[in-house]
């Protein structure tokens, strides 16, 4: 069979679906990948014979999904199968689309060569959690081929695909729900052998390999396995995580400093202990700026601090000010910033319900850069606030200033080129 990926735009390597592609190429069957336009595509199924056409859904872009493919079907003859992180979340929403043949939940390296094989003919396909001790190398010749990934100085692996905590503006606790009969799989990593064997791999096929990124929502959750990681990696690149301030202490900073840690990713998203009660978070703001404090001192060059503001809380903006004054506070720090919004499904998207900062339960799914959905005042303060929060913590500007910031009016183009100026200095930021 030949199957083609098709995705409209991409900003990093997007790991799901090369797992798929690996497990369906071993099995015999042919795949690629198109990045583009509608014409694109459709230029491409004139010119060669495609079976299955796959997506691999991320919720803010689920719409261009399903416009495309059912766009494609008004033309070309193939079955489509729907699968990523929406689908995992919200399988039924597309259950009676006649343009969706098959809707993938979860993970699909143990069903998609009987979906590609018809062996099974649902809609609705429940996948299986793969046991990561006998894992494969994900596929990346089908992305790499675009030299905006296989010539990037940076690359993206991942040793854990779960996440165990249960912060209500998440979906990872959903994820737990529905695997539940799967739970003895949960939590597991990659032998750190094969997980070291993969990056060199890629070093020495797709250079040049400058920074490394770790897509664990918890690189240091497991510490025997980061320990043994830190032990054995001598490849001489630096690499970057996300890590949960409760997993940290400064002796293991200083492990993964001298193993090549050269940057961290560290959620703080709010600071007010009414506001981070209400998300579910169990992190505490003063380790994260102790954190920051002792990556300064260890040498680790960057650490970056995420954060949320537009939160259904009472006074939303002077709940996000109080935020920004503390990531002001932090030595030696990227900051990052998006907006809430809630997802169907999640414990925060009913508290939103239950307390009127929403106005009904119809699935909406705009991007963490737009406007809030939320009915809360100074939406428009708030969605500034947004676009300037990197420069007003990248120069140190005082609140005062801030506050007058976001007091100007802003045009949609002045929006726009500052979230696209932000998002360029976060890239040399990161390769530096």
């Amino acid at each position: 069979m030949n199957v083609l990926f098709v995705e409209e735009n991409l900003r990093t390597d997007k790991l799901g679906f090369l797992y798929i592609s690996a497990v369906l190429k071993k099995a015999g069957h042919n795949v690629d990948l198109l990045i583009g336009n509608l014409w694109q595509i459709n230029n491409y199924l004139a010119q060669n014979k495609v079976d299955f056409v796959m997506c691999s859904v991320m919720t803010a872009e689920a719409k261009w999904y399903f416009d495309t493919v059912s766009e494609l079907k008004k033309k070309h003859n193939f079955k489509s199968v729907f699968g990523g992180a929406h689908f995992t979340f919200y399988p039924e929403t597309e259950k009676d689309n006649p343009d969706v043949d098959h809707i993938l939940i979860g993970p699909g390296e143990h069903v998609i060569v009987d979906i590609v094989e018809g062996r099974i003919k649902d809609k609705i396909i429940k996948g299986i959690i793969p046991d990561l001790s006998k894992p494969i190398h994900p596929d990346r010749s089908i992305l790499y081929k675009y030299d905006k990934f296989g010539k990037a100085p940076i690359k993206r692996f991942i040793s854990c695909r779960d996440c165990p905590y249960s912060c209500k503006f998440c979906g990872s606790k959903r994820y737990r729900e529905v695997f539940k009969d799967q739970k003895h799989m949960f939590n597991q990593r990659v032998p750190v052998d094969f997980f070291i064997e993969e990056i060199k791999q890629v070093s020495d096929k797709y250079p040049p390999l400058k920074v490394i990124h770790f897509n664990d929502d918890n690189f240091a959750g497991n510490r025997e396995w980061l320990k043994e990681f830190c032990s054995k990696y001598d490849l001489g690149i630096a690499w970057g995580c996300e890590v949960r301030p409760e997993s940290v202490t400064k002796e293991l900073l200083q492990m993964m400093k001298d193993a090549g840690c050269d940057s961290l990713f560290i959620g703080l998203e709010a600071v007010r202990p009414e506001t981070l009660k209400i998300m579910g978070r169990t992190s505490k703001p003063e380790k994260v700026k102790q954190i920051c404090e002792w990556a300064k001192e260890i040498g680790i060059r960057r650490v970056q601090v995420e954060n949320m503001i537009g939160l259904p809380v009472e006074d939303s903006l002077e709940d996000a000010l109080d935020t920004l004054e503390f990531n002001l506070s932090l030595p030696n720090i990227h900051s990052w910033v998006a907006t809430y919004q809630p997802f169907p499904g999640t414990e925060l998207w009913q508290y939103c319900l239950d307390n009127s900062f929403l106005d009904d339960g119809e699935a909406r799914f705009p991007k963490f850069e737009e406007r809030s959905m939320l009915n809360i005042k100074d939406k428009e303060k708030l969605f500034r606030l947004h676009k300037w929060w990197f420069f007003i913590v990248r120069n140190k500007l005082p609140i005062k200033v801030a506050k007058q910031l976001i007091d100007l009016p802003m045009s949609e183009e002045l929006a726009k080129a500052l979230w696209d100026y932000r998002l360029k200095c976060a890239s040399k930021e990161l390769y530096s």
